[in-house]
């Protein structure tokens, strides 16, 4: 996927969450595990950390299936870093995935796709 498309990607999501009410915290987080494409605040107050794959083919693996085993571990790593950086020890956290057409802007979004 070109970083263009990812772009975009992270453009759509954002309005999506913004128009569902939530606050955006920041995009890109980088820490040196990893980045967190956005981290943001929903409407109940928890604060989540959300991958977005932008995706215009469906008949290959499914944009999911691409979140590897290396990349949840860097993810929740990243996400630990952030919390400690801005003393956000007493906000619920939630791990959540949206993929996006950026093609159609279809966007589909999974609430608690990584458990630790």
């Amino acid at each position: 996927m070109s970083r263009v498309l990812g772009n975009q990607g992270e453009r759509i999501s954002v309005a999506y969450l913004q128009k569902k009410g939530w606050t955006i915290r920041t995009t890109n987080f980088f820490a040196r595990f990893g980045e967190v494409d956005i981290i943001a605040i929903d409407t109940q107050g928890v604060l989540v950390f959300i991958e977005v794959k932008s995706h215009a083919r469906t008949d290959f693996i499914h944009p999911l299936e691409t979140i590897t085993t290396a990349k949840q571990s860097k993810w929740y790593k990243s996400a630990e870093l952030y919390i400690h950086k801005f003393n956000l020890y007493d906000k619920d956290c939630r791990f959540d995935a949206i993929i996006v057409n950026p093609i159609t802007e279809e966007v589909m979004h999974f609430q608690n796709v990584l458990q630790h």
